[in-house]
């Protein structure tokens, strides 16, 4: 699979965001980390792919992508940007283009999130080497 680079072009206040490191991935990546051109984390949650592909980014910092990847803290948890960034980000496969929402958390669609308390449930050492990355930075 390609990635594009950058992923996310033009949100607002943030720039464009590169995928870093990829979770998961169906036939394209759904859950994901990204950074800006500041170095700064983003967790991105693709929660629909039907008519258009809708993320959920989060700023974050690189403890709380630790914690997510340690079943420390659940997916939903992890969503939740200490900094209070939040954006929804919709491409739409008419148009080829990209739609981008800054959003309060709260104020996100409980339907679009994570069920509560549900966590990745890694195997043991599965992210062990991006936890690695992460703890460096």
């Amino acid at each position: 699979m390609t990635i594009p680079s950058p992923y996310f072009k033009n949100i607002t206040g943030v720039g464009s965001l590169t995928v870093e490191y990829i979770i998961f991935e169906a036939n394209y990546p759904a859950l994901f980390t990204c950074r800006d051109s500041l170095g700064e984390l983003y967790l991105c949650l693709c929660y629909d792919s039907r008519q258009e592909q809708q993320w959920i980014i989060s700023k974050t910092t690189s403890q709380l992508v630790i914690d997510m990847l340690c079943d420390k803290i659940s997916l939903y948890d992890s969503l939740v940007s200490p900094y209070n960034k939040n954006y929804i980000v919709k491409w739409s496969y008419a148009s080829q283009q990209e739609n981008v929402l800054e959003i309060e958390f709260e104020n996100i669609d409980k339907l679009d999130l994570p069920t509560q308390g549900e966590f990745i449930e890694a195997e043991t050492g599965e992210f062990g080497e991006y936890i690695n990355q992460l703890r460096l930075k």
